[in-house]
């Protein structure tokens, strides 16, 4: 992953989960609103790289993005 001066945003289903300690953020911010711990059978994202100048914000979906969801 390279945010170089942009800003990535990922929206993970409920009971997913992310790891974001190899990911270096030099001038950049990484902002996770996602539990560590993921649910049994549910994935974990693994993230690797450098933000750079550019932000990372993982977060669960709104209310309006859970409703149609059909994950």
């Amino acid at each position: 992953m390279i945010g170089g001066a942009g800003s990535i945003v990922l929206v993970l289903p409920d009971g997913w989960a992310v790891d974001t300690d190899r990911l270096s953020n030099a001038w950049g911010s990484k902002t996770v609103k996602v539990p560590r711990d993921l649910a049994p059978g549910k994935p974990l994202l693994m993230s690797y790289g450098s933000l750079g100048m550019g932000k990372l914000k993982v977060r669960p979906p709104n209310r309006f993005e859970q409703r149609g969801s059909t994950i």
